[in-house]
């Protein structure tokens, strides 16, 4: 029986924490995880992740507070958890946290 691959989320506010997650990411693309992240734009975090072979989506996330913004955010999140339906999501920073709960 051939068993699929989890799919993990890692959802992280800053996008330079892709970079400081690159052995965590590698060690589980090493044990049978599809790994994808969410996180904002960067200047080439996310080319870098890419060529690991980590899948990556871009949402902006406001470190402070505001409300509009968060809400898009919010929106956005729960959308690509939506269509993508990850096994395991893993939060990291507090502003990833709370919008990565309520999605």
């Amino acid at each position: 029986m051939i068993k699929r691959k989890l799919r993990l989320c890692i959802i992280v506010n800053p996008s330079f924490a892709l970079t400081m997650l690159r052995e965590q990411l590698l060690f589980l693309m090493d044990n049978n995880f599809d790994v994808y992240c969410i996180t904002g734009r960067g200047p080439n975090e996310h080319e870098k992740a890419r060529k690991l072979g980590v899948k990556t989506f871009v949402v902006s996330m406001e470190r402070y507070p505001s409300i509009i913004k968060d809400l898009i955010s919010l929106a956005r999140i729960w959308w690509i958890m939506l269509w993508n339906r990850f096994d395991i999501i893993q939060v990291s920073t507090p502003k990833s946290s709370f919008l990565g709960a309520l999605a």
